[in-house]
């Protein structure tokens, strides 16, 4: 029987892409099918023990920063995942009282007799600063954690039977200190190996930038940096630190500005992850009245009073109070929307979530209450997350005007309860927030007070905007889909731990453990629609690990792509749809130019989201591919990966699943050579590149290859090896169309001698310099009109995907030509058949008609090619 993940509820929102010269919108409906949850897994147990700087948001243990709210978050998703175990440890001062609930062995505290220790002047929780620390007291505490830790990872391997296979330090400075002494100290044991990785975020850094800059030699003296050169942690060729994980690419851009020579190929950058279990709309539903009334306004010079109801608008701040967090730049703002919709007969509150050292509760208290005479604005104090779900649920709008935030975890949860977003064009942020789900004013750049006052006016317009055209109503789906899409926290802890051990722990065929799926369901991720990414490349060696390959079908219109796609939920499998240059500029139109290429850039885009359009509607996984382009064709690549980074930026995967570059044309060296140049732009968003070594006969979307010497019809071992070499460090993602006797088109039987052992040789040459059998993945080109014997063989030599042209562009045309044949009498004329001179014929030429019967026609060779290359279930 077919497993097939339920069907949904269509959410729609926006994706922009960039084509050519202007950003063109389109509409995206995809129904939320399959998200990682307690039934996906990693094939091997992975165990983890996390080092954290800040608190957790538990009872008793008091309002959490960011940081501590973040590692609370990934340690119990981390647990949630089946084969992955993680403690914890996290520090806890004495003016708090939590405890572990008892039998609760996944975390310890780390008792403190004084506050949490912080980078910076400004914190929720702390004023204690590493800077004010004596050198003997922080030897001190480094050795007590130090201790503390691996006395904890002892007792918990004994009590698991397993040892740690990570240890994550959060914050760039003590805890990657400690993780290294912890790391040696157990190497002198004689305990199994395990890789330490620093989560980056974003006080440490900063701390570094003051010590650099000189600027506060008093306040920031040149202390820390210099422990962390010198004992090398993040240093090139150390190998302390196996690999960072930052939230976002302006957090690593913060890190390189520090730690310059860190390689670029140990950085995961995997975006915030947030708990939907708590971010969501309340159940049953709540108003915004019911919310406020639970609610008080605490001030700091008296005591707590009621919040008034009746608001038509509601605007929400969440953060805490220090200057970077610009909430004087809002309170400014509130002034002119609360006047303007009081003209219009409307009320609006404004809510401020959050804390910060008294002076500066003081602070905004008094410039919102008494300098600029505000009648609505609330200040609420710290909250619990479950409180600001349901605030963010009621609010029209959720403004959040930080400079630079690293990453912007607020906007996420806010927009998990489908409330819009403003914020400033500047930090993470710019990574996701588009038109769709709110707008990043433009970022002032400082802030002095003039800075503050233009911030200030572009927030009241873009807020009075947002809450006249009701936001709320027209964005709300689409920030909730946003969300769910990219920001689901079980999705992100399973990359890091992916871009650390791999599916396999790191040894052997990182694809052997797939086998062991009953189904390409089961696969971590999978889901009907456009795969990309780690989802992509585990079916493709779930297709080796099982002994089959799906076939590739060129699509140059709507009506050809529902034809593949009506053949693969037919069958039950997942489709691979490409598009060539020529038929990407059909896809566009004939009648647009094309001398750069842009026509054909517009093509394969739009086809690329009509894909993403409708094939969730079909039940079956889909891969968008780009096939042949040739080093004449390279500027048709370049707009594709564009559109790609603009997806990226936008919904954390790109446009496409994958892309050929076919430079086989040109010399080895310098088509591997080019192909590594593109591979290292297309490796951070996890596309698979397929590249071609040795060229495909015959004749395929205008490039005629029908004379080439017979010899370069067929690879060899060194060609793939060198492949193989130059490639595998950017990234294991790659497919290589390897040549064994290859040709585009259908001929008679003999003229085309395929030689599928070939690939074979090439496996055996490979396997054992990197110690598993068929390392290779190999793509079969010219594969129209093949003997089903040499098929077989090629997949049972590695082929996972087999490109299908000639024969459906026949089945297409063969549709067509016989409902001509059949109803020939009928499409001689408008009036006028065999029925009768004056019966009409429009249900016969109608295109719905004949089209339909090439679609069917088309669908069934579909079917066929599944079958050829025993990709059934």
């Amino acid at each position: 029987m077919i497993r097939r993940p339920p069907r949904s509820t269509l959410f729609p929102y926006t994706t922009l892409f960039r084509s050519l010269k202007n950003r063109v919108a389109i509409r995206r409906h995809l129904p939320s099918f399959h998200t990682f949850s307690s039934a996906d897994h990693l094939a091997t147990m992975v165990q983890i023990f996390q080092l954290g700087t800040n608190n957790w948001q538990v009872e008793g243990g008091g309002f959490a920063p960011g940081s501590g709210i973040l590692h609370e978050a990934h340690h119990n998703a981390y647990n949630k995942l089946p084969g992955t175990k993680s403690f914890s440890v996290w520090p806890l001062p004495p003016k708090l009282t939590h405890q572990p609930a008892p039998g609760r062995t996944d975390y310890r505290v780390f008792k403190l007799e004084h506050d949490i220790p912080i980078c910076e002047s400004v914190s929720p929780v702390s004023n204690f600063r590493w800077h004010s620390m004596s050198e003997p007291d922080f030897e001190k505490y480094r050795k007590r954690l130090a201790d503390f830790c691996f006395e904890y990872m002892e007792a918990a391997e004994k009590e698991t039977g397993k040892p740690f296979n990570i240890f994550i330090a959060h914050h760039a400075f003590l805890n990657a200190l400690v993780g290294n002494d912890v790391m040696q100290r157990r190497k002198a044991a004689g305990k199994p190996p395990c890789q330490l990785c620093v989560f980056v975020h974003g006080t440490a850094l900063k701390m570094y930038v003051h010590e650099k800059g000189g600027k506060s030699p008093a306040e920031y003296p040149m202390r820390f940096l210099p422990i962390m050169e010198k004992e090398r942690i993040f240093a090139k060729d150390s190998g302390i630190v196996s690999r960072i994980f930052a939230i976002s690419a302006q957090q690593v851009d913060a890190f390189k500005e520090i730690f310059a020579e860190f390689p670029d190929d140990r950085v995961t950058v995997s975006p915030n992850g947030i708990d939907f279990d708590t971010f969501h709309a309340p159940d049953p539903p709540m108003s915004r009245d019911q919310v406020l009334a639970e609610l008080e306004h605490v001030p700091y010079d008296g005591a707590p009073t009621a919040i008034p109801s009746g608001y038509d608008y509601m605007v929400t701040f969440v953060g805490k109070f220090a200057n970077w967090k610009r909430l004087d730049s809002l309170l400014y703002a509130a002034a002119g929307y609360e006047k303007t919709i009081a003209d219009k007969g409307k009320k609006v509150c404004t809510i401020i979530v959050g804390s910060g050292p008294d002076e500066a509760i003081k602070l905004y208290q008094d410039l919102a209450l008494k300098e600029l005479g505000l009648k609505h604005c609330y200040f609420l104090g710290a909250q619990k997350q479950p409180t600001l779900a349901k605030l963010y649920a009621v609010s029209s709008i959720g403004v959040f005007p930080s400079k630079a935030e690293p990453f912007g975890l607020v906007f996420v949860e806010c927009m998990a309860c489908q409330c819009p977003v403003i914020g400033a064009n500047s930090g993470g942020p710019k990574d996701f927030v588009s038109d769709a789900v709110g707008c990043l004013v433009p970022e002032p750049g400082s802030y002095e007070p003039a800075d503050v006052k233009i911030l200030a006016k572009d927030l009241d317009k873009t807020i009075t905007q947002a809450l006249l055209d009701d936001w709320k109503g027209k964005k709300g789906a689409a920030c909730l889909q946003l969300a769910r899409d990219r920001f689901g926290v079980a999705t992100q802890v399973s990359r890091l731990i992916e871009s650390v051990v791999g599916r396999s722990g790191g040894k052997g065929d990182p694809g052997a453990d797939l086998k062991n799926l009953k189904s390409f369901w089961d696969i971590p991720g999978m889901k009907a629609g456009v795969i990309t990414g780690d989802v992509a490349w585990n079916l493709l060696q779930y297709c080796k690990a099982k002994g089959f390959a799906l076939p590739a079908f060129n699509c140059t219109s709507t009506s050809t792509v529902n034809s593949v796609l009506e053949a693969a939920a037919k069958i039950g499998m997942p489709a691979y749809i490409q598009f060539s240059e020529g038929g990407s500029q059909f896809f566009a139109g004939k009648g647009l130019p094309n001398g750069k290429k842009e026509a054909s850039i517009l093509g394969a885009v739009a086809g690329a989201h009509y894909v993403r359009m409708v094939a969730p509607a079909y039940g079956v996984p889909v891969l968008a591919h780009s096939d042949h382009c040739a080093k004449k064709l390279l500027p048709w690549f370049d707009g594709m990966l564009e559109a790609d980074q603009e997806h990226f930026k936008l919904f954390g995967e790109p446009l496409f699943s994958s892309h050929m570059l076919d430079l086989s044309e040109e010399p080895d060296d310098e088509n591997i050579g080019i192909c590594a140049q593109y591979f290292k732009k297309m490796a951070p968003m996890k596309i698979i590149l397929e590249m071609e070594i040795g060229i495909t006969g015959g004749v395929e979307d205008g490039v005629d290859n029908s004379g080439v010497a017979r010899e370069k019809l067929y690879s060899t071992p060194a060609d793939t090896e060198l492949v193989w070499n130059t490639l595998s460090p950017i990234s294991p993602m790659f497919t290589i169309a390897a040549a064994f006797g290859n040709v585009h088109g259908v001929y008679k039987p003999g003229n085309v001698k395929l030689q599928p052992e070939l690939l074979d040789s090439f496996q055996k040459n490979l396997a054992p310099k990197v110690g598993y059998d068929k390392p290779f993945h190999f793509v079969f080109h010219g594969g129209s009109g093949s003997e089903k014997k040499d098929i077989h063989d090629a997949v049972d030599f590695g082929v996972v995907k087999m490109n299908v042209d000639t024969d459906t562009q026949w089945a297409y045309w063969e549709g067509l030509l016989k409902f001509y044949k059949a109803k020939s009498g009928y499409l001689q004329g408008q009036i006028g058949n065999p029925e009768g001179e004056d019966k009409p014929n429009k249900s016969y030429y109608d295109p719905r008609k004949w089209v339909r019967c090439s679609e069917e026609s088309m669908r069934d060779r579909v079917v066929e090619g599944f079958k050829d290359l025993k990709a059934t279930q």
